[in-house]
């Protein structure tokens, strides 16, 4: 996968792993569209914290937050997803959802999508649930 050097938010150094985060993120919503799914936000920030990118299927009612992970082989990008950064994404994509009143009756999943370095993906539904 060539990814573009970005130059980074906060030293104004070159960062490739900021241009990969970019890259998969832009990767897995195409996926997504591919699949009938319209992309809500992306980068999207609540005060629990960030979410990747948030999906619609409209005619399901469901709206979708998936964290994209890349990593160098798909099973650290599958563990890099640890359990408290689970439960921060729940109450993220909770926050993010009740605040607004269009999505009131949609059901909510919490995907994963997964990216290594030689381009393969795996997409994850329901990587993780709220209790």
């Amino acid at each position: 996968m060539m990814i573009p050097k970005i130059r980074g938010k906060k030293t104004g150094q070159f960062t490739s792993s900021y241009a990969k985060g970019l890259a998969a993120e832009a990767r897995a919503a195409k996926d997504y569209e591919r699949r009938g799914y319209r992309v809500v936000a992306r980068r999207a920030k609540t005060p629990a914290g960030e979410l990747d990118l948030i999906l619609a299927d409209i005619q399901a009612r469901r709206l979708v937050f998936c964290e994209v992970k890349f990593r160098t082989d798909l099973a650290s990008a599958a563990y890099a997803i640890a359990p408290a950064q689970q439960q921060r994404l729940l109450r993220a994509g909770d926050f993010w959802a009740g605040s607004r009143p269009e999505y009131r009756n949609f059901a909510l999943q919490f995907d994963a999508f997964l990216i290594d370095g030689a381009g393969q993906t795996r997409r994850i539904e329901n990587a993780f649930t709220l209790s």
